[in-house]
């Protein structure tokens, strides 16, 4: 009792619960209260405006019904909110850094604006941590264990999540206890049923498509090329399945190991109208017996270049993220920066600070490069 109210829990802030006594006793009021603290660390302010002119804005209400009554504002954090993420950016070497190596590894310098979406995004796990322990019933906030696990994930792989963000990939979760972990293991198995039967579709659709063409044109006579023909005999069934699956081939092959990210299905999908048109080229250079024939095929040709999609944008939109290692038996390690910073020592630069002042001419050279792009496309 007597705790400050901006930090406490709701039971500490009235005697109007049942059980007062022993709620106050609770490890789930030091859990809101961290909670709490953490949220004004990362927002710059506490999660409930409980000034006088805040309570006025509540109809006048307590604390206690404040904070039972309302849920606090999800915090965006410093990217989130930044205007400019490069000056949030030059107050945090070892973020730059971990964005710097990153960036090393694209194709190309990414603009502000999408640094700032990467770092945000992984802002939001530490969000959806903290979300967690600020709810009012203490039998729904996760035990003091379950969140120093999660805090400990979130830090060990925040330069690689940054990394993932940077790329387009899922982020590697940092749950929260057994409960939140087994319920991402059953996501991630939905995900991947659903991934495999939709490919499964796509491919038994332009696969069955193709074979049917075949076994419908085998035969038929035929000439190629359509105005001086330098062959002129029945066609081989075998020959237009193999054109008809041009298209899946391409794509597949287009997109390669990218399976996961939008860049890949952007390319599987260039591999799919890339076979289409080579197939498409090839019975417009061939004589059919009729009319009817060649429109039939490329109906079928038609569905060989869709056939593909529902797979690319599955593989795509469900893109399974990866599976914690940690275990919720595992002694518990004090956190450790994954920049080789340790908390407990001096605030001397470290390896990393030197790195990002070295960084920081090249980083800064190449934003106001993006920016000049971006003026000039305008």
């Amino acid at each position: 009792m007597g705790a400050t109210a901006d930090f406490a829990a709701p039971e500490m802030l009235t005697d109007d619960v049942l059980g007062a006594v022993a709620r106050r006793r609770s490890p789930a009021v030091d859990v809101y209260a961290a909670a709490s603290v953490l949220y004004q660390l990362m927002e710059g302010h506490s999660p409930y405006d409980l000034s006088f002119a805040g309570r006025s804005q509540r109809e006048g209400r307590s604390a206690y019904r404040i904070k039972t009554e309302f849920s606090a504002e999800t915090p965006a954090g410093a990217h989130g909110s930044a205007a400019d993420v490069r000056a949030v950016l030059a107050s945090e070497p070892e973020v730059a850094v971990a964005v710097g190596r990153a960036a090393a590894e694209l194709d190309g310098a990414p603009a502000p604006h999408r640094v700032r979406a990467a770092l945000s995004a992984v802002d939001d796990q530490l969000a959806e941590v903290l979300m967690a322990c600020l709810v009012p019933e203490q039998s729904r906030r996760p035990q003091a264990r379950e969140v120093r696990e999660a805090l400990a994930l979130f830090c060990s792989q925040y330069a690689d999540n940054v990394a993932r963000s940077l790329r387009g990939e899922p982020l590697a979760p940092c749950p929260l206890g057994g409960a939140a972990a087994t319920a991402a293991r059953r996501r991630r198995r939905l995900r991947r049923a659903t991934r495999v039967a939709v490919d499964a579709l796509s491919a038994a659709v332009a696969v069955g498509g193709a074979v049917a063409a075949g076994l419908l044109t085998q035969d038929v006579a035929v000439a190629f090329p359509a105005g001086q023909p330098l062959w002129s005999r029945p066609m081989p069934g075998l020959a237009v399945s193999a054109a008809l699956l041009l298209p899946l081939a391409g794509a597949l092959i287009a997109r390669g190991s990218e399976r996961d990210t939008g860049f890949g299905f952007v390319r599987g999908l260039l591999g799919s109208l890339l076979g289409g048109t080579v197939a498409g080229l090839l019975a417009s250079l061939t004589a059919w017996p009729s009319e009817s024939v060649s429109d039939a095929l490329y109906a079928a040709l038609f569905l060989a270049v869709v056939a593909p999609l529902p797979g690319l944008v599955a593989d795509w939109a469900l893109a399974l993220p990866p599976l914690s290692s940690a275990s919720s038996t595992a002694p518990l390690a004090r956190p450790v920066l994954p920049w080789g910073a340790v908390p407990s020592e001096d605030r001397a630069i470290s390896t990393a600070s030197r790195e990002a002042l070295a960084l920081e001419t090249t980083s800064e050279a190449i934003y106001e490069l993006a920016d000049e792009t971006n003026e000039e496309g305008v």
